[in-house]
């Protein structure tokens, strides 16, 4: 049997006021919903998970199977919405490990300040 890898996912999101992960979980899922295909759904959302996010950074990283990047990629490309509330998410980098994405998230805030 062969181990799937994951890829993790830096992304940014542009919105005024505080959001938490849920709601950004919950409109990726919507937007798959429409957005993908029924195999590209498969190999997508059964292992997304938002393993950090910083909202008063605006900062997030998603942990997703290394089949599953192109069609996080192709949400991500979409405005997400949910609640009445609509967002814009905007990758920035994806790694292969998580302290390389956190590492990288806190060199750059350090350069924002």
């Amino acid at each position: 049997m062969v181990r799937e890898k994951f890829r993790y996912i830096v992304f940014t999101t542009h919105y005024n006021t505080a959001i938490t992960s849920a709601i950004i979980h919950k409109g990726i899922h919507n937007s798959a919903n429409s957005i993908l295909s029924d195999w590209e759904y498969a190999m997508t959302m059964p292992k997304l998970k938002i393993a950090e996010y910083y909202p008063h950074l605006g900062i997030g990283i998603i942990k997703v199977f290394l089949s599953g990047v192109e069609s996080i990629q192709k949400i991500f490309r979409q405005v997400i919405e949910v609640n009445d509330l609509i967002i814009r998410c905007e990758i920035i980098r994806t790694t292969g490990i998580i302290r390389k994405a956190k590492k990288w998230i806190l060199k750059n805030k350090a350069k924002r300040n």
